[in-house]
């Protein structure tokens, strides 16, 4: 979480980017759970490697789709995209 935080001070002022690196963290958290729970997801997906590649899938769709808010730059078009 700190990371992010200093990524976001880091890049600069804008409003977008304090915003988009604290969903990243949310993002990230969940799908460490998600990957972590191999008890629930078993029986579904027995193959280890193929419990990697969705958790993989998973955390680039959610990165590109946060990506864009790196281009924002302002919270009217920050939300106006995650509207």
């Amino acid at each position: 979480m700190a990371t992010f935080v200093v990524s976001a001070f880091w890049h600069g002022f804008y409003p977008s980017y304090y915003i988009m690196f604290m969903i990243a963290a949310i993002l990230q958290e969940v799908n460490k759970d998600v990957y972590k729970s191999w008890a629930l997801w078993y029986k579904l997906i027995p193959n280890s490697y193929a419990r990697f590649g969705l958790s993989y899938l998973f955390a680039m769709l959610c990165m590109n789709y946060n990506g864009i808010l790196f281009q924002a730059l302002t919270v009217e078009r920050t939300f106006w995209f995650l509207n």
